[in-house]
């Protein structure tokens, strides 16, 4: 884990709107995810400036840290673009600002690694989350499931 600060950038890709419950319960993460990849939509970004796929959670509904399991964020899954790229109809754009970030890595099988990095995450009482934009990296090693890697970004105050 190390303290960054992450340049601006945009994401374009699918946006689901749900709730850590929903999450759980409605498997709705996994299911956007499954959407992702079962309709290729990764290659639907052809104008794509990197291979990697983002997972990024932003839009999180106000007063977020008083009931982090029923308020809701959104979850857009998308690939980096150029700034000036316009996301077609059926996607959006989201432009993230420069800011500070946790860095975490998670190195294990997936989806396991990540879930138990987000677990450490959560119960750090210590870290100043500030609840604007979260983020999941996954490089092309994550595409090999039992020995993967990708990182995690919490923007941070």
């Amino acid at each position: 884990m190390e303290k960054i600060i992450h340049w601006g950038f945009r994401i374009v890709g699918t946006k689901i709107t749900t709730n850590n419950q929903e999450a759980m319960v409605e498997k709705t993460i996994e299911a956007a995810w499954g959407n992702f990849m079962k309709n290729a939509l990764y290659n639907e970004i052809s104008w794509k400036i990197s291979n990697e796929i983002f997972w990024l959670y932003c839009h999180f509904e106000k007063d977020f840290t008083n009931d982090s399991m029923n308020k809701n964020y959104d979850l857009v899954i998308g690939c980096k673009v150029s700034n000036d790229m316009v996301a077609p109809e059926w996607m959006v754009a989201i432009d993230v600002p420069e800011a500070s970030y946790m860095r975490y890595e998670a190195k294990w099988a997936m989806p396991d690694a990540v879930i138990h990095t987000w677990e450490k995450i959560w119960t750090n009482q210590n870290l100043p989350k500030n609840y604007t934009f979260d983020y999941e990296v996954y490089w092309e090693k994550a595409q090999n499931w039992d020995q993967s890697e990708a990182e995690v970004f919490v923007g941070v105050d």
